[in-house]
């Protein structure tokens, strides 16, 4: 290791310590201090005033344009290989019937939402399918999540779920179609959902908004108590999609907590595993995205972008999409 640690006080900073035996050559920095930092506004304003050269947490995407004023900083965006999805309780009806599923699809305009959560940022991409668009696993012919109000509208007719007193709103089984989607406080969630539950009123359906922590969250997912999770899941390529296996499988985290199984999926995910020919395998990938699209237990939203600023004077950290940010024998101050 190119560095080592020399201090460490709990929740107030560790230091590290350049080690000069490194087997790898010449260490260039002394060492570093970290600090904790899990406010968003707090992590802006120390580097605004100089008192960090780099915060390994992002800055909020409101931040950005404030960040790019600052002469001393350098500010980027980074694709972090996230999707937003909303994951729907499939046993709980109306969840339980697909058009229903495909009917909340249709009924999302993704590029107004992405529009508006990320203005100038760049980077912000709609997801139209379960694999995002830049990676050559992705299956266009799956990549089916479109805004179509009227087809939405049809799906939702088809489900007993119509505007029968004239009021624009919507009615299922003789009352209000209300539906309550939880995320959390952080990040992009509460803004996105609140998006969400504005284009899903304009189609007629009340959403209510519940606010909930990761292990509350965890435990109604297992429960099945709750309509729809807005929550997050990662794409890791490695060679081949394996992780759409730690989405749709049957034992598979988000999977139980939809509530979602298929033999018709596991058959397709263990063919694609087990196909060695590249050409066999994404052919097999292919269905398994195809299958998702058609079940639909997870509605992709937009893919993650985060923001980030960096002191001028700062050099040659490695940055990943990883959101792993580290020092390396290279990295140097140049004030």
């Amino acid at each position: 290791m190119c560095f080592f640690l020399k201090e460490t006080q709990k929740d107030v900073k560790n230091v590290v310590e350049k080690n000069d035996d490194y087997w790898g050559g010449d260490v260039k920095l002394a060492g570093a201090e970290f600090y904790p930092g899990e406010d968003e506004m707090t992590r802006s304003f120390q580097l605004y005033n100089n008192e960090v050269d780099f915060s390994i947490l992002n800055i909020p995407i409101t931040e950005y344009e404030n960040a790019k004023t600052k002469e001393q900083l350098d500010v980027f965006t980074l694709d972090c290989d996230y999707t937003h999805i909303m994951i729907l309780n499939t046993t709980k009806a109306p969840f339980d019937n697909k058009d229903v599923r495909h009917a909340f699809s249709y009924a999302i305009d993704r590029e107004q939402l992405v529009n508006s959560i990320y203005g100038n940022v760049e980077g912000g991409v709609p997801s139209f399918g379960v694999v995002p668009v830049k990676y050559s696993w992705s299956n266009p012919d799956a990549c089916t999540a479109v805004y179509d109000r009227e087809k939405a509208l049809e799906l939702f007719r088809n489900a007993g779920i119509e505007d029968t007193d004239g009021d624009g709103m919507l009615e299922y089984e003789g009352a209000p179609f209300t539906v309550t989607i939880m995320t959390y406080e952080t990040g992009l969630y509460k803004n996105a959902v609140e998006i969400l539950q504005s284009q899903l009123k304009d189609i007629g359906v009340n959403v209510e908004l519940e606010i909930t922590t990761w292990d509350v969250t965890d435990q109604k997912m297992s429960d099945k108590d709750y309509d729809i999770n807005f929550d997050s899941v990662p794409f890791l390529e490695f060679g081949s999609p394996v992780s759409l296996a730690n989405k749709f499988g049957s034992d598979a985290y988000f999977a139980l907590g939809a509530g979602y199984a298929s033999e018709e999926m596991d058959l397709a995910l263990e063919e694609g595993s087990k196909a060695l020919e590249e050409e066999t395998r994404k052919e097999k990938y292919d269905k398994v995205q195809e299958i998702a699209m058609e079940d639909m237990p997870f509605i992709p939203v937009f893919e993650v972008v985060k923001v980030y600023a960096m002191n001028k004077r700062l050099h040659d950290m490695d940055l990943n999409t990883y959101s792993v940010f580290k020092l390396t024998k290279d990295t140097y101050i140049q004030d």
